[in-house]
C-alpha cells in the first residue's frame, strides 16, 4: 500500500488573529479577526500580524516586502458590522486599535490580508 504524506496548511492568521470563515473573502484576500481581548486591546493592527502563514511572514514588514498588503477595520456589532469588501480593497487602518477613545465599545478588529 503506497504511503501518503499529509502536509499541514499553515495558519494564515498567525499568533493573534483567527481566520474568519463565516464571511466570503473577496478577491482572494484572507480575513483574520480578533474579538475583544485584553491582550490585544492596546495593540495597533500592524502589530497583530505576527507569524502569518505559520511563520513565513514573521511581521507585516516581511509581508509587505514580499509584495503582500493588508487593510484593517474595526466594528461594534461583530462580523455583521464589518464591510469586508471595502476593507479588502483598502490598505488603510494599519494603526487602528481594537478599542480607543474614539471607539470604546468596538468588539472586533479585522485584517484583510493579500498574500503575495
Amino acid at each position: 500500500m503506497p504511503s501518503t504524506v499529509t502536509t499541514a496548511i499553515p495558519d494564515p492568521c498567525g499568533k493573534f488573529l483567527t481566520l474568519l470563515t463565516d464571511v466570503p473573502s473577496p478577491d482572494g484576500c484572507v480575513v483574520c479577526v480578533v474579538y475583544n481581548d485584553d491582550v490585544v486591546n492596546n495593540m495597533e493592527c500592524r502589530y497583530l500580524l505576527r507569524d502569518l502563514q505559520g511563520g513565513r511572514y514573521p511581521s507585516e514588514t516581511e509581508l509587505i516586502d514580499a509584495g503582500g498588503s493588508y487593510g484593517c477595520e474595526r466594528g461594534k456589532t461583530g462580523v455583521a458590522g464589518l464591510d469586508v469588501n471595502a476593507t479588502c480593497q483598502s490598505t488603510d487602518g494599519h494603526s487602528l486599535f481594537l478599542m480607543d477613545a474614539n471607539c470604546t465599545d468596538c468588539n472586533i478588529l479585522a485584517a484583510c490580508i493579500h498574500f503575495p
